[in-house]
Protein backbone atom coordinates (compact mmCIF):
# COMPACT_ATOMS: atom_id res chain seq x y z
CA UNK A 1 0.00 0.00 0.00
CA UNK A 2 2.69 2.19 0.90
CA UNK A 3 4.63 1.56 -2.68
CA UNK A 4 1.30 1.91 -4.58
CA UNK A 5 1.36 5.83 -3.04
CA UNK A 6 4.71 6.21 -3.65
CA UNK A 7 4.20 4.87 -7.39
CA UNK A 8 1.35 7.43 -7.68
CA UNK A 9 2.83 10.25 -6.97
CA UNK A 10 5.98 9.51 -9.23
CA UNK A 11 3.91 8.68 -12.05
CA UNK A 12 1.92 11.68 -11.61
CA UNK A 13 5.12 13.65 -11.79
CA UNK A 14 5.79 12.15 -15.03
CA UNK A 15 2.85 12.06 -16.34
CA UNK A 16 2.04 15.64 -15.69
CA UNK A 17 4.79 17.93 -15.01
CA UNK A 18 5.40 19.07 -18.78
CA UNK A 19 1.55 20.03 -18.93
CA UNK A 20 2.78 22.10 -16.03
CA UNK A 21 6.03 23.44 -17.09
CA UNK A 22 4.15 24.29 -20.68
CA UNK A 23 2.71 27.37 -18.97
CA UNK A 24 6.09 29.21 -18.54
CA UNK A 25 7.96 31.44 -20.73
CA UNK A 26 10.10 29.79 -23.11
CA UNK A 27 13.62 31.58 -21.71
CA UNK A 28 14.67 29.96 -19.60
CA UNK A 29 13.01 26.66 -20.19
CA UNK A 30 11.88 24.34 -17.96
CA UNK A 31 13.23 20.64 -18.78
CA UNK A 32 10.65 18.16 -18.20
CA UNK A 33 11.25 14.80 -16.34
CA UNK A 34 10.65 10.93 -17.50
CA UNK A 35 10.54 8.07 -15.39
CA UNK A 36 14.04 7.34 -14.97
CA UNK A 37 14.52 10.58 -14.01
CA UNK A 38 12.62 9.73 -10.76
CA UNK A 39 14.74 7.93 -8.13
CA UNK A 40 14.19 6.77 -4.26
CA UNK A 41 16.03 7.45 -1.91
CA UNK A 42 18.58 11.31 -1.03
CA UNK A 43 19.57 13.08 -4.12
CA UNK A 44 23.03 12.31 -5.63
CA UNK A 45 23.78 15.64 -7.19
CA UNK A 46 26.87 13.67 -9.30
CA UNK A 47 23.69 12.21 -11.13
CA UNK A 48 22.02 16.14 -12.58
CA UNK A 49 24.13 16.76 -16.13
CA UNK A 50 23.66 19.66 -17.75
CA UNK A 51 20.09 20.75 -18.42
CA UNK A 52 18.66 18.32 -16.94
CA UNK A 53 16.14 17.82 -14.03
CA UNK A 54 16.05 14.95 -11.36
CA UNK A 55 13.15 14.02 -9.07
CA UNK A 56 14.57 11.89 -5.65
CA UNK A 57 11.55 10.58 -3.23
CA UNK A 58 13.10 10.11 0.21
CA UNK A 59 10.83 8.20 2.50
CA UNK A 60 10.16 10.21 6.04
CA UNK A 61 10.82 7.78 9.66
CA UNK A 62 6.96 8.08 10.27
CA UNK A 63 3.47 6.80 9.64
CA UNK A 64 0.36 7.74 11.03
CA UNK A 65 -2.27 5.43 10.62
CA UNK A 66 -6.06 5.71 11.84
CA UNK A 67 -8.95 3.59 11.87
CA UNK A 68 -11.51 5.57 10.40
CA UNK A 69 -14.88 3.51 10.63
CA UNK A 70 -16.70 1.13 12.35
CA UNK A 71 -15.82 -1.13 9.56
CA UNK A 72 -11.95 -1.02 10.40
CA UNK A 73 -11.00 0.92 7.16
CA UNK A 74 -7.62 2.63 7.26
CA UNK A 75 -6.55 6.00 6.82
CA UNK A 76 -2.98 6.55 6.21
CA UNK A 77 -0.76 9.80 6.60
CA UNK A 78 2.47 8.81 4.53
CA UNK A 79 4.94 11.72 4.85
CA UNK A 80 7.17 11.72 1.83
CA UNK A 81 10.60 14.60 0.87
CA UNK A 82 10.58 15.04 -3.35
CA UNK A 83 14.06 16.71 -4.16
CA UNK A 84 13.85 18.23 -7.00
CA UNK A 85 17.42 18.68 -8.67
CA UNK A 86 18.44 20.47 -11.69
CA UNK A 87 21.67 21.85 -13.45
CA UNK A 88 21.80 24.44 -15.98
CA UNK A 89 24.74 26.93 -17.13
CA UNK A 90 22.53 29.92 -17.66
CA UNK A 91 23.89 32.93 -15.69
CA UNK A 92 22.90 33.13 -11.84
CA UNK A 93 19.77 35.30 -12.70
CA UNK A 94 18.38 32.77 -15.17
CA UNK A 95 19.04 30.01 -12.51
CA UNK A 96 17.55 31.60 -9.66
CA UNK A 97 14.61 32.26 -12.06
CA UNK A 98 14.57 28.48 -13.04
CA UNK A 99 14.43 27.68 -9.55
CA UNK A 100 11.12 29.78 -8.52
CA UNK A 101 9.60 28.60 -11.57
CA UNK A 102 10.22 24.51 -11.16
CA UNK A 103 9.10 25.40 -7.16
CA UNK A 104 6.15 26.91 -8.50
CA UNK A 105 5.06 24.80 -11.05
CA UNK A 106 5.55 21.28 -8.20
CA UNK A 107 3.31 23.07 -5.82
CA UNK A 108 0.87 24.23 -9.24
CA UNK A 109 0.68 20.72 -10.23
CA UNK A 110 0.23 18.90 -6.65
CA UNK A 111 -2.41 21.69 -5.47
CA UNK A 112 -4.19 21.17 -9.02
CA UNK A 113 -4.98 18.02 -8.33
CA UNK A 114 -4.09 16.44 -4.94
CA UNK A 115 -5.23 13.17 -5.25
CA UNK A 116 -2.88 12.17 -8.08
CA UNK A 117 -5.08 11.70 -10.85
CA UNK A 118 -7.21 9.95 -8.38
CA UNK A 119 -4.88 7.13 -7.52
CA UNK A 120 -4.85 8.60 -3.28
CA UNK A 121 -7.39 10.04 -1.39
CA UNK A 122 -5.15 13.01 -1.04
CA UNK A 123 -2.02 14.97 -1.05
CA UNK A 124 -0.55 17.81 0.61
CA UNK A 125 2.73 20.22 0.69
CA UNK A 126 3.41 21.08 4.00
CA UNK A 127 6.49 23.03 3.16
CA UNK A 128 9.33 23.68 0.30
CA UNK A 129 12.99 24.87 0.65
CA UNK A 130 15.27 26.50 -1.98
CA UNK A 131 19.20 25.73 -2.40
CA UNK A 132 20.97 28.05 -4.69
CA UNK A 133 23.97 25.29 -4.31
CA UNK A 134 24.14 22.12 -3.85
CA UNK A 135 26.76 20.07 -2.31
CA UNK A 136 29.23 23.25 -3.27
CA UNK A 137 27.90 23.31 -6.76
CA UNK A 138 26.41 26.60 -7.80
CA UNK A 139 25.33 25.30 -10.73
CA UNK A 140 23.06 22.71 -9.34
CA UNK A 141 19.53 24.12 -7.52
CA UNK A 142 17.72 22.41 -5.33
CA UNK A 143 14.10 22.42 -3.95
CA UNK A 144 12.81 20.22 -1.10
CA UNK A 145 9.58 19.50 -0.77
CA UNK A 146 8.13 18.27 2.53
CA UNK A 147 4.56 16.17 1.17
CA UNK A 148 1.86 14.41 2.86
CA UNK A 149 -0.04 11.66 0.99
CA UNK A 150 -3.32 10.37 2.02
CA UNK A 151 -5.15 7.32 1.16
CA UNK A 152 -7.70 4.87 2.45
CA UNK A 153 -7.44 1.34 2.58
CA UNK A 154 -10.71 -1.06 3.06
CA UNK A 155 -9.92 -4.04 5.89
Amino acid sequence: MLEEMVNALSDYIVNNYSTFAADYPTTPTISVPAASDISLGFPDSTMISKNHIRFYIEFEEFINIETENINGDLEIEFPVTVYLLFDNRESEENLNTLLLRHADCFTTMIGTDPTLDGEILDSEIIRFQLYKTVEGNSNVKGIEFKITLKDEFIL
